[in-house]
C-alpha cells in the first residue's frame, strides 16, 4: 500500500494554499468594480456598459475623430 510522504503531503498542501488565495483576490476585485467599458462597438461617440446601470461614457475632445 502507497503511503504519502511528508514532503508530498506539504507541497499539496502550499498548492492547495496558493489557489486558494489567488481565487480570493480575484473575487475581490470583481465585487470592487464599478463599470466596464468595451470600446468595441465600432460606431459613434458612445461606450456602452455591459451591465444595466446606465453609467455610459461618452468620447469628447481631439482623440475622438481617431477612433474607428
Amino acid at each position: 500500500m502507497y503511503k504519502p510522504s511528508f514532503i508530498n503531503l506539504i507541497t499539496f498542501l502550499l498548492m492547495v494554499i496558493t489557489l486558494s488565495v489567488a481565487y480570493n483576490e480575484i473575487n475581490a476585485a470583481d465585487k470592487k468594480l464599478e463599470m466596464i467599458w468595451n470600446f468595441d462597438e465600432g460606431k459613434g461617440d458612445v461606450a456602452k456598459e455591459t451591465n444595466k446601470t446606465g453609467n455610459d461614457g461618452k468620447f469628447t475632445g481631439e482623440g475622438k475623430d481617431k477612433i474607428k
